[in-house]
């Protein structure tokens, strides 16, 4: 289904599969140009984690908004906690509870960390202004689980 959805990057230096739709919004240093990078599957193919990167003055709603836009319609939020570097939050899906059966490398759990990444590939306490975030299936009660940034 991702792949219905997005456009690869082709006949680039990235691997295959791992990096989708150019965005000249985001021709920085810090996040590249392409709205998402670092994609993985399960062996079934199913995506299990993903960066997404967000045009500059992005906030931390909108980057919500943005990841949101991207999973099934069912997700809710479980819980979310900022650190000092980035804010953490926890998504639930029935959806990808469905899908999860028949891929056990799945749960119905999305972790997701919203950052600020300089350009030298540091992360910043600047958390108003998101360009950044690291989406994965996972499964964390609450957010005492989240381990920091």
């Amino acid at each position: 289904m991702w792949d219905q959805h997005h456009s690869e990057a082709r006949g680039t230096k990235f691997a295959k599969g791992a990096v989708y739709d150019k965005d000249g919004s985001l021709d920085s240093a810090a996040v590249g140009s392409y709205r998402f990078n670092g994609v993985t599957r399960t062996d079934k193919g199913h995506v299990d984690s993903y960066y997404q990167n967000f045009p500059p003055g992005t906030s931390p709603t909108e980057a919500k908004q943005l990841i949101l836009d991207q999973l099934p319609s069912d997700t809710t939020e479980l819980w979310q906690r900022k650190f000092a570097t980035c804010i953490q939050i926890e998504y639930r899906s029935k959806t990808l509870a469905r899908i999860s059966k028949a891929d056990h490398d799945l749960t119905d759990g999305i972790s997701v960390a919203l950052v600020h990444t300089t350009d030298d590939g540091d992360l910043s306490p600047d958390l108003k202004s998101i360009n950044s975030s690291i989406i994965g299936i996972g499964y964390l009660d609450s957010a005492d689980d989240a381990p920091s940034c």
